[in-house]
């Protein structure tokens, strides 16, 4: 079962994939999702961490995972409820977030910024460890990996290093508004990457991949999954 969070993650990027790829309208307007209900069969069960404490875990119930009553209740543990999440525009910013064009209050408009230090290339050293980290987005590197790793590259190839950080940084949320339609689509298939490796979890995969592509520079870190993961042509021929 997947989590309630990956699914209304997974539905709200299906939503705004569609709308941007949707042709414009009269007067070149474009549609616009104003509201979307969602029904879904949810069981709740609980989680114990090592500490003791445990926690409620929600799980969406798919349709194979139904007891043969077709109730989606198979046990006292993980009976089902109806869920109904409605979903509709909300304002771009978060309640309470700073925008990073308003100056804070009582501080300096002449204050610099502070320095940030340049993503680094990778080291001899440094590689296998990426190489560890990588493989829990891809896979280990070979014939079936190796797949992902070239719909990976194909994405970004092309974009610019702030443009790369953008769409990592978006994955696990909603787009932000510079993201335009080539973004969007980097972002898509990025997302489906993450969706279909080995974690299963748009969450749990960017948690992996987003700090490598702030600590490394893009291109060498395009560079290590080319020349580790190569491509399926090339394995074969090896």
């Amino acid at each position: 079962m997947q989590s309630l969070k990956d699914v209304i993650a997974s539905l709200c990027a299906e939503i705004d994939d569609a709308l941007v790829a949707s042709q414009p309208q009269v007067q070149g307007r474009r549609l616009e999702s104003d509201r979307v209900v969602l029904s879904l069969q949810v069981a709740i069960r609980e989680q114990t961490t090592a500490d003791g404490k445990t926690h409620p875990v929600f799980e969406v119930v798919s349709s194979g995972e139904q007891g043969p009553d077709g109730s989606g209740a198979t046990t006292q543990d993980h009976r089902s409820h109806q869920v109904t999440v409605e979903l509709k525009p909300g304002d771009r910013t978060v309640a309470g977030a700073q925008s990073d064009l308003e100056p804070v209050s009582g501080a300096s408009e002449t204050k610099a910024d502070p320095v940030t230090q340049a993503p680094a290339n990778i080291s001899e050293d440094e590689a296998e460890q990426v190489v560890e980290s990588l493989s829990e987005i891809f896979g280990a590197p070979g014939f079936d990996s190796s797949a992902r790793a070239t719909v990976f590259r194909e994405a970004l190839t092309g974009l610019s290093d702030d443009q790369v950080r953008t769409v990592i940084d978006s994955l696990d949320k909603n787009p932000p508004p510079q993201i335009d339609d080539v973004l969007h689509q980097a972002r898509h298939m990025i997302y489906n990457i993450l969706s279909s490796g080995p974690t299963e979890s748009v969450t749990a995969g960017n948690q992996r991949l987003a700090p490598l592509f702030h600590k490394y520079s893009v291109g060498s870190l395009l560079r290590l999954i080319e020349e580790r993961w190569k491509t399926q042509t090339d394995w074969l021929d090896s």
